[in-house]
């Protein structure tokens, strides 16, 4: 049950150093820097994540 879904890179950022993310789903395509960026801060902070198959468009296809 996902109560919220956002997108975009500096809003998943600001969410997650608030701490008021909780989970985070990554699409294949993702570049690799920013997805090490996120690996890391979600290993920080204690938030899921999950690496998705799909590519960026199926993903925000199925969040909106």
């Amino acid at each position: 049950f996902i109560s919220k879904c956002t997108l975009g890179y500096i809003t998943l950022h600001k969410l997650i150093q608030g701490s008021k993310g909780k989970f985070i789903s990554l699409a294949s395509n993702y570049l690799f820097l920013k997805k090490s960026i996120f690996e890391f801060n979600v290993m920080l902070f204690k938030i899921g994540m999950l690496h998705q198959r799909v590519n960026n468009i199926d993903l925000d296809t199925t969040c909106t």
